[in-house]
Order: C-alpha cells, then structure tokens, then sequence
C-alpha cells in the first residue's frame, strides 16, 4: 500500500511481523537479512536483533530486544539508564549526535537519538559490524525501557527522515510487553527566563533554582538554576559582584571561574580544559572553552553585566555539543 502524510507519498509499505514478537511498518523492498540469538554461545535461544535490508543493501533497519542488565545502578534516574543503554552501544569518540528527544511509546518510556558516524569508523548495530562509508548516512535510535526488557529500533543508510520516523512510530512491542503507565514523560523544551528574570534562554530542558549550589571560592552565594535529565546536564549561574567589582575582574579571575566550574560540572573528574575564547552578543562580551571528561564533554560560557557574573555550563556525552537543542541553546543566551 501507499502511505502519504502531509501531502508526502512514500513508496509502498508493508507490516513485517517479526520473530521478536513486535511488528513495524517497512518499505516494500526490505527484508530480512539477519538474525542474531540473545546469547552468541546458545544458537538456537531466542532471537535477540533482526536486521531488515532492502534491495542491494542500500538502507537498513535493526530490531533488537535485551533484558534489562542486572548491573545497572539503582539510584541511576530513568532516563538516565535509558539514555546510556544507547550511548554504550555507539563509539562516542568519532560520533556525532544531532538529535536526543524523550518521550513515550505505547506508555514505556522512550529516548529518540540520531547519530552521524564518522566515515571509515566501524558502527555496530544489531548485533553486527559495518564500515561507515559515504553513504551510510544518519543512524535512527528508538530506545523503548518496559518492564524487563529494552526494544530498540536502528534505522541507517538512504532512507528520508520521514521515513525513519514512520519506521519507528510504527513499532508494535510484543504482547506480553504490556502497556506502560507513561501518559507523558521527558522534558519540555521552550524559551524560559531565570534568575529573577535576567537571563531568558531556549532550552530543551526546565531550569529550577539550585539552593545547594556555591561559588568558586565555597563561601560566596551563588544563585544556580540546573536543568538537568538523562544524560544532559545545563546549568546557569549567577554571581553577585561588590561595587565596583566588575573593574577588578581579570583573565586570571575568569580563567579561575572556569576552572572551578568545569570541576563542579563533572563531579570533580578530570577536565582537560581548551584555550579560552572571546565572542560577542550585542555589547556583552563571553569568555568561552569547551573541556572534556572521560565521559563527557562541557563547555562553559562567562559573561559580565553589571554587577553580575553570569555563568552558562553545559555537560553532555561526547560529541553532542554539536547536537541542535546544544547550538541553539547556546544561541539563545540573552541577558537583561
């Protein structure tokens, strides 16, 4: 059959029911290429990944299903282990992430992610190893967290990104999956202002104020509003300064402002810091570097305006300081 959305008409689709015991819509031409048992050392155990191919293997789309691992970290929130279920599948150090959205699917909490991986890298997706080459395209994720397992969708290769959504809404988990009780879950994105309206921002995550938090020096206040879920983490912050402070601020100072703050974003792991860098928004003037973790990068914004120090951090997983919410949330920065 024909599908059309929006005026859109796609080529022909058809409901592929799978061994898994989920069904998802797939263009005609797809089919089932592989089949990868849940543990490599008992070959004829249940099917863990499918892997559907289309015609000379120019598109490509995985259906994988794995119990939740006994080892994952209790207090770790839900979105959290959701979120890392899916970034220690990838190659954080030559990936690229240019989308990472939350929300539900048939109740379960679920986590969007799109990928670009770097070209001559190795991707593993369902089970198996490809060579990224120029036309491998995006990687789709639709990571799905139910009761006692993960489902997860990975869609690459010459597929429109229309296409890769119908793939991954059409998904139809297992009956005895269930139907979680997730009417709604994930953040809301929208511009917002903060600290008692002087700073206004776009993010993809709610700031709320952070009474816990200090300043550099752990005597001096610090108003700090944190938005933080899964594996994002956003902070801003506000230092009062005396009178006449803001003439007494130096590249030491700010270089000191950093470093303290890069320590505090990452729970005081090691940060190898990059060269600090200058732009300008109007008539402020930002004092920005971009560190990184072993397990992510941060990027830390400084700015001056009256008596007051302004703050910006942002903590991610590797490679998504490039991401869309990231660039435009950095864009959006505007103090009054």
């Amino acid at each position: 059959m024909f599908l059309a959305i929006a005026g859109i008409v796609f080529a022909q689709w058809v409901t592929i029911q799978s061994r898994i015991g989920a069904s998802l819509g797939l263009p005609e031409d797809m089919h089932l290429w592989y089949e990868m048992p849940i543990s490599a050392d008992k070959p004829k155990g249940p099917i863990g990944s499918e892997i559907y191919s289309s015609h000379g293997g120019k598109s490509m789309v995985a259906l994988t299903q794995r119990d939740i691992p006994n080892d994952e970290n209790p207090r770790d929130s839900e979105a959290t282990r959701l979120d890392y279920f899916v970034l220690n599948e990838v190659d954080l150090a030559t990936s690229k992430f240019s989308l990472i959205r939350h929300s539900t699917h048939t109740g379960w909490p679920a986590v969007d992610f799109e990928i670009a991986p770097a070209k001559g890298a190795k991707a593993v997706l369902g089970g198996s190893t490809f060579e990224v080459g120029s036309d491998f395209g995006a990687v789709r994720y639709r990571a799905i967290r139910t009761k006692s397992k993960y489902f997860v969708i990975e869609i690459w290769g010459q597929i429109t990104s229309l296409e890769r959504q119908h793939i991954v809404d059409s998904l139809q988990l297992p009956k005895e999956a269930g139907i979680g009780a997730q009417l709604k879950w994930g953040p809301e994105a929208k511009t917002q202002t903060v600290a008692n309206s002087l700073v206004e921002v776009w993010s993809p995550i709610e700031f709320k104020f952070d009474s816990s938090a200090r300043g550099p020096d752990n005597t001096t206040e610090l108003k700090s509003y944190k938005a933080e879920f899964g594996c994002e983490k956003l902070v801003i912050g506000v230092l009062d300064l005396p009178p006449g402070g803001e003439d007494q601020i130096d590249d030491s100072f700010l270089q000191q402002i950093i470093e303290s703050t890069a320590g505090e974003a990452e729970q005081h792991l090691k940060v190898t810091l990059g060269e600090v860098k200058n732009y300008k928004k109007g008539s402020l003037t930002f004092h920005f570097t971009i560190g990184r973790t072993a397990s992510a990068d941060v990027r830390i914004d400084v700015a001056i305006s009256g008596s007051h120090l302004f703050i910006f951090t942002i903590a991610v997983p590797h490679g998504m300081l490039e991401s869309e919410d990231i660039k435009r949330f950095v864009g959006s920065f505007s103090i009054k």
